[in-house]
């Protein structure tokens, strides 16, 4: 049974009411589309995996330049996909902007839906290609990966920093990236229990390189602290959490920001604590205890030594 109840499903149901694609048939896991021959030609499948994980296979689609809206996304920002294309082009633009990106044979682009664009211009010729749709939000709790969440999360937050204008990343493919693809082309897409392993692969292939891991841990170490603020793991857990040495961590910390591990902790504290205290509701005893302080005193003297003024003097600077 095909369930149609993710951000993925809606997109392509959005398509079918706006009569660009029609539904030509359904087995299980997949569904077979053509595009409305008023739209241009060619056909594609979507074969899901579970929620919020999917594969589409475009086949020689043409089509002129339309706009799609993504306007119906409601947690658009979790959705990634991967596109690699294997014949033809496929050009995306933003509506009321005159420029656009093009994506040609044997390269690939990593699409991140963007909050402040939400319609866009694309056009397809002779195009076929293999993509990655991923709903993270539902999928992170929900996938087999050697590596922990705030590790994947840390993967997803650095490809984001690569992103042109925050949204699109285009590469040109190497070998190895290349033969993966093919291989699932040829031999996985109807082989379920291999596709999830292939699919991750090739996800976290285009950015397995060392300083990108690293990097990508240290993003979900910073995710662990802003969390826990109130009680923030010293650097010994995080090291075996993360399998990462404690001179990394410490390393990390002083070329990123300037200062220590400790020193980190202390500057989100201050930051929470300036946003806690615009509620003016909230007792200074109670915002000490939110970033960690046992007391509002010793709160207030690092509060003061650090912004060289007192909680109190600033919550009534706050309009």
């Amino acid at each position: 049974m095909f369930y149609e109840e993710d951000n993925i499903s809606k997109y392509y149901k959005n398509l079918e009411r706006e009569k660009i694609i029609i539904k030509d048939s359904i087995e299980n896991n997949i569904v077979y589309y053509k595009i409305n021959n008023l739209m241009g030609s060619g056909d594609f499948i979507r074969i899901k995996y579970k929620k919020g994980f999917e594969s589409i296979l475009f086949k020689n689609v043409d089509m002129a330049k339309n706009v799609f809206n993504y306007n119906f996304f409601k947690n658009g920002k979790n959705m990634l996909e991967f596109t690699y294309c294997m014949e033809g082009y496929f050009e995306l633009g933003i509506e009321g902007f005159d420029n656009s990106s093009r994506i040609g044979k044997d390269e690939y682009c990593i699409f991140y839906m963007p909050e402040k664009y939400k319609k866009f211009k694309m056009k397809y010729n002779n195009f076929s290609c293999f993509s990655i749709a991923m709903d993270f939000e539902l999928l992170k709790n929900n996938i087999n990966t050697p590596f922990n969440d705030e590790i994947i999360e840390g993967m997803i937050t650095n490809s984001y920093k690569n992103y042109v204008d925050n949204f699109l990343l285009i590469e040109k493919s190497d070998k190895s990236l290349k033969d993966m693809v093919n291989d699932i082309y040829n031999n996985s897409i109807f082989n379920f229990s291999k596709l999830e392993k292939d699919i991750l692969k090739i996800f976290f292939s285009i950015q397995n390189n060392k300083k990108f891991y690293e990097s990508s841990i240290m993003t979900g170490i910073i995710s662990v602290l802003l969390k826990n603020l109130d009680d923030p793991p010293y650097i010994n857990d995080l090291s075996q959490k993360f399998n990462l040495s404690n001179y990394k961590i410490q390393k990390y910390f002083k070329e990123s920001t300037g200062g220590t591990f400790y020193d980190f902790i202390k500057k989100q504290r201050v930051e929470k604590s300036k946003d806690l205290l615009k509620n003016k509701n909230l007792t200074i005893a109670y915002i000490a205890s939110e970033i960690g302080y046992d007391n509002a005193s010793k709160f207030s003297n690092m509060f003061k030594k650090e912004m060289n003024i007192t909680p109190k003097k600033y919550r009534e600077y706050i309009k």
